[in-house]
């Protein structure tokens, strides 16, 4: 598959509880990390259904001191995992049309393991460019 498949495959944890252990995002071609879960530190432990209505702002309130790149990939991932978790709470189902096409839920004793397949095309208005690739100068002129 070609580097333009923006496709990233996303996997998530969460503990008996129901809050967010871990999160993984990769590109689907090469499997290389999206952003090496900067987000994790900010969101684990909480509640799943507390993450699905947050904004950056609600675990990162300085989040506009940071990189642009850094801002960009923090809001890719909290798209991922907003996106996850609206399937595994039953908000989006989770099918070939949804940002998040599920691919496997599994229960185990300790937690519950969620994976799928993220359509960042879909999520051009949740996610803002991070302005590297030229296309802000570009806008400007």
């Amino acid at each position: 598959m070609p580097c333009s498949d923006v496709t990233e495959y996303c996997q998530v944890d969460l503990d008996n509880e129901g809050r967010v252990v871990a999160l993984s995002l990769r590109k689907n071609t090469c499997g290389a990390p999206v952003g090496n879960a900067l987000l994790l530190s900010y969101v684990k432990e909480r509640a799943a259904d507390e993450v699905l209505g947050a904004t950056l702002r609600t675990f990162i309130p300085q989040v506009h001191q940071a990189r642009h790149l850094d801002q960009f990939l923090l809001g890719k991932q909290l798209y991922a995992l907003q996106s996850a978790i609206a399937v595994y709470l039953g908000s989006a189902s989770g099918g070939k049309d949804d940002p998040f096409v599920v691919e496997r839920i599994e229960h185990g004793p300790d937690r519950t393991h969620i994976a799928g397949l993220l359509r960042v095309d879909l999520a051009t208005e949740q996610i803002r460019a991070c302005g590297n690739c030229g296309c802000a100068s570009r806008a400007a002129k």
